[in-house]
């Protein structure tokens, strides 16, 4: 019979069998020195030692891998607290342990749940994606819903949105803007977790947000299409801290929220326009109506919104100028309307197909604007563009296809920029100059005419030696 290793050790004092496991002396039973011993024969009263013995390392073992897991998942739920890196140091030290293979007794289970782990890690990028990873690494259960307190994010998010649906709903905001705040607080509330608390929020919170955008900003499929966009989520977040800031709804500023280290710089622009024989084709393939829509951007450097908003008041039909200012820019009381003298085209069209009575020049069918952006009852935004759909046929007839109707202001501005009147791009395009020059010195209006006149000639005559348009009284 092959002899058997003892396991249990005898007290001699207490006359009894026992076990040092991590320091402490376990005693286990009565017996006699003799019993278990190396090449002796086990009794029964070393067997029941044995026994009890396994029981209790059981048990302990048990209890040790139960603290073993509850420290893991507090230090989890710090690391989400505070600032919800997917590469952050407890991650790191967690899958250090996981790899040294502590506190899992099975090398399969550790391998399986290395490569578990291992994953989640690589593409945590939410609160949900970390309470996944701390559901695999210690047991959590993230399965039952937490309903947000007064303080938490998702509260706060929406009474911000509410103070700028209100502004919205007053004029003082455009519905374009809101969108765009309802958009990016809704990133930033599903990244960081609608439940967790505003207080948690810090510069930890800011940085690790700035690198979500860019590694965001750097997967084609996540739907931060351009610098722009990753720049406009990251300054919303920002612009939330600071609401939560002054209203006291944490005790302080986060330091780095205004840190020239966390920027995002942006694209250089590359403006899209069309060529002249391009734009001559698009014209050609437009019904009469959309014909005026695409002259109005090129002559008078309208957009969607402006045409839709044009007044009748604000065109002269006798001398063929129109005078407006644009429609972001009519909030502002320093801004003053631009006249732009109508080429023939664009006034024989507008006579034909515009309005002279009412608030609008242009509606459609249903006696509506042309380009519609409300917020619903739902606080949802509700977009209705007439003029969208008009460019989407005439891509359609022209083949003349891949460009937007913003690309025909970009058209006119790039004939001028590449001319002698590049110093009227600015003046054409309503853009603000800060020179001091503006304080002392104002354009003659005569000096955009024969801009416009250069346009016209470049875009609608091709060949012709560009002239002054006549005053249209004299025709």
């Amino acid at each position: 019979m092959p002899r058997k290793t003892r396991q249990l050790q005898w007290h001699k004092a207490s006359r009894q069998w026992c076990k040092r496991h991590h320091g402490k002396l376990h005693y286990l039973g009565k017996g006699t020195p003799t019993s278990g011993g190396v090449g002796g024969r086990l009794d029964e009263r070393y067997d029941a030692a044995l026994i009890k013995w396994e029981s209790i390392k059981a048990e302990l073992d048990a209890h040790d891998a139960s603290i073993q897991r509850g420290r893991r998942i507090e230090d989890l739920q710090d690391e989400l607290r505070l600032s919800n890196l997917s590469r952050s140091v407890a991650v790191r030290e967690q899958l250090a342990r996981l790899e040294d293979g502590q506190d899992l007794d099975d090398h399969e289970a550790t391998t399986a749940t290395l490569n578990h782990v291992r994953l989640l890690a690589h593409r945590a990028s939410s609160i949900d994606d970390w309470q996944e990873l701390a559901k695999v690494i210690g047991g959590l259960d993230t399965d039952e819903p937490r309903e947000p307190g007064f303080n938490s994010v998702a509260v706060l998010v929406d009474q911000f949105l509410g103070e700028k649906r209100l502004q919205e709903s007053s004029g003082q905001r455009s519905a374009g803007r809101y969108t765009n705040l309802l958009s990016g607080l809704t990133r930033f509330r599903d990244w960081i977790g609608g439940e967790l608390p505003v207080t948690d929020i810090c510069s930890g919170t800011v940085a690790a947000y700035f690198r979500y955008i860019l590694d965001r900003l750097a997967a084609p499929d996540d739907g931060i299409g351009s610098t722009y966009t990753a720049k406009g989520y990251y300054q919303v977040a920002k612009q939330f801290i600071r609401w939560l800031a002054e209203n006291e709804h944490i005790p302080s500023l986060p330091a780095n929220v205004n840190s020239r280290q966390l920027v995002i710089g942006v694209d250089d622009p590359n403006p899209r326009y069309l060529k002249p024989e391009q734009f001559r084709r698009v014209l050609e393939y437009s019904s009469p109506r959309s014909r005026l829509f695409w002259l109005l951007m090129v002559n008078a450097a309208m957009g969607q919104s402006d045409i839709s908003a044009l007044h009748p008041k604000d065109i002269n039909f006798k001398r063929g100028i129109i005078t407006y200012k644009r429609t972001k820019l009519r909030r502002r009381a320093t801004r003053k309307p631009r006249t732009y003298k109508l080429w023939p085209e664009t006034l024989e069209l507008l006579r034909e197909q515009g309005k002279r009575t009412g608030d609008h020049v242009f509606l459609n069918r249903n006696g509506r604007p042309l380009v519609r952006r409300t917020i619903g009852p739902d606080g949802k935004p509700q977009n209705s563009n007439n003029i969208t759909n008009a460019w989407d046929r005439a891509e359609v007839h022209s083949g003349v296809t891949g460009y937007a109707p913003r690309c025909l202001r970009k058209t006119g501005a790039t004939i001028l920029r590449n001319s002698l009147y590049a110093n009227k791009v600015g003046i054409y395009l309503q853009h603000r100059n800060n020179s001091i020059d503006d304080h002392y010195a104002a354009d003659y209006d005569d000096t955009l005419d024969e801009a416009l006149s250069f346009l016209r000639h470049m875009l609608l005559i091709k060949g012709v030696r560009p002239t002054i348009l006549p005053d249209v009284q004299s025709l």
